[in-house]
């Protein structure tokens, strides 16, 4: 039998290549976890494309549920056959969002009912620049936690933006590298 969370399997999201692939098992795991206990996303945005896998994912996801799925970087790397798999409600945005706020991402983060995941090249500026235009009720997710980004890096942000952690507890039990907050 396969352990999906075993160190060799981490990696295998639609049968490719593993050093395409950004987020592991645990990670896509939580995600589904998430969007299953709570239908009320209606916007998906991505910080950070790199191969596309995990944005095919995502965006698979808002798909199901009549929403758009927005994706930022500063170049285009997506993987040929995951252009090739681009969906309509599917939007890649080749942009610098890390010199500042970026508008078109805020654009699309002040919208209702985010689920916003960060997994760019700077966790901990992304998470500064961005959270404070999430709305109420509107999610935030790091990938790579405790890795590029720590609570101690982020605890004022945190703090001044009203966050609270978002089913944590499930991130860790599923060892989920993602961590997420809701905006009260």
């Amino acid at each position: 039998m396969i352990d999906l969370l075993s160190k060799k399997s981490e990696r295998l999201t639609f049968g490719l290549n593993s050093r395409m692939i950004g987020t592991g098992r645990g990670d896509l795991f939580y995600i589904d976890y998430i969007v299953a206990k709570h239908n009320n996303f209606k916007n998906f945005i991505e910080l950070g494309t790199f191969g596309g896998v995990t944005s095919l994912y995502i965006g698979m996801i808002a798909r199901l549920r009549k929403s758009t799925f927005y994706t930022f970087d500063i170049s285009d790397r997506r993987i040929p056959c995951i252009k090739d798999s681009w969906l309509d409600n599917m939007f890649f945005m080749q942009e610098d969002i890390l010199i500042s706020a970026n508008k078109n991402v805020i654009n699309q983060i002040e919208k209702e009912n985010i689920f916003l995941f960060i997994d760019n090249g700077n966790k901990i500026k992304e998470f500064s620049l961005y959270v404070p235009y999430l709305k109420t009720n509107s999610v935030v997710f790091v990938h790579d936690w405790n890795e590029e980004i720590r609570e101690s890096d982020i605890v004022e942000i945190i703090k001044q933006n009203n966050l609270i952690p978002f089913h944590n507890d499930m991130a860790e039990k599923l060892q989920s590298s993602c961590r997420g907050w809701i905006k009260q």
